[in-house]
């Protein structure tokens, strides 16, 4: 199995939250919404439930760094820069993955 990892920082006026994707993520994913994981990702670009899925998917990769992180600080994050979340999900995705549409944006500090 590949590696899974991703990181990255998102600024939201005067705060910058760091984003972590990894195998806890995916649990959780699974953990919360009752689907499996890969469900849960295939519908941040289409489906009914695209913008609470990118929203449950981000405050879940807040999740390590800032726990007391809510749902409405997934939302500020994702209106404010949508693109570096993205960048972060492809950075771990394999070519051909469930994510898609980050509009060419490359990973921002993913490790």
């Amino acid at each position: 199995m590949a590696r899974l990892l991703g990181e990255g920082e998102v600024k939201v006026g005067d705060k910058v939250w760091r984003l972590r994707f990894d195998m806890n993520v995916l649990a959780d994913l699974e953990e919360s919404t009752g689907k499996s994981a890969m469900a849960v990702l295939a519908e941040l670009d289409s489906g009914d439930r695209m913008m609470a899925s990118r929203r449950t998917v981000c405050l879940a990769m807040l999740k390590r760094y800032h726990p007391e992180a809510t749902a409405q600080d997934a939302g500020d994050i994702l209106s404010e820069d949508p693109a570096a979340f993205m960048a972060i999900l492809q950075s771990v995705m394999p070519q051909g993955g469930a994510v898609a549409g980050n509009g060419g944006a490359g990973p921002v500090g993913a490790t």
